[in-house]
C-alpha cells in the first residue's frame, strides 16, 4: 500500500486522491483498536525499509486505505505549523481516538483539511 500511495501522491492530482479519501464509511464501521494499532505498526515498519520516500502523507494515505479494507473508520488530517517564518506541513491518521500514523507533535499543527469524516 505504501508503494501505491507514493505513486498516487507523485502521479495524481491531490483532488483525485482527496475525493477517494472522503468517501463515506460503512454504516457498520466500528473502531477495533487492536486492528487499527496493527495497521499503524505495519505502516511504520515498512516505511523504514522502502527504497523510496515514505513520509507522513504517503503513510497516512496507505494507512487510510488499509483501515478501509478492514472496514475501520479513519480520518486523515492535513496540518500546517509556522515556526521562525518557516511553514511546515504534516499528515496524520486517526481511527477513533487513536493516532495510527504521524502522531509526533500533532498538537503544534493547525488542521487545514480532514478527509474521511463523512459517515462518522
Amino acid at each position: 500500500m505504501l508503494g501505491l500511495a507514493r505513486l498516487a501522491v507523485v502521479a495524481l492530482p491531490f483532488r483525485w486522491i482527496a475525493a477517494r479519501l472522503d468517501a463515506a464509511h460503512s454504516p457498520t464501521a466500528r473502531v477495533d483498536r487492536s486492528k487499527a494499532r496493527r495497521v499503524g505498526v505495519a505502516i511504520r515498519r515498512v516505511a523504514r525499509i522502502t527504497p523510496w520516500r515514505s513520509k507522513c502523507l504517503e503513510q497516512a494515505v496507505a494507512g487510510y486505505w488499509m483501515l478501509r479494507r478492514r472496514d475501520l473508520p479513519g480520518v486523515l488530517h492535513l496540518g500546517v505549523a509556522k515556526e521562525d517564518e518557516v511553514m511546515e506541513a504534516h499528515a496524520w491518521l486517526h481511527c477513533g481516538n487513536q493516532i495510527i500514523t504521524g502522531g509526533q507533535d500533532v498538537q503544534r499543527f493547525s488542521v487545514v483539511a480532514r478527509f474521511g469524516e463523512r459517515g462518522r
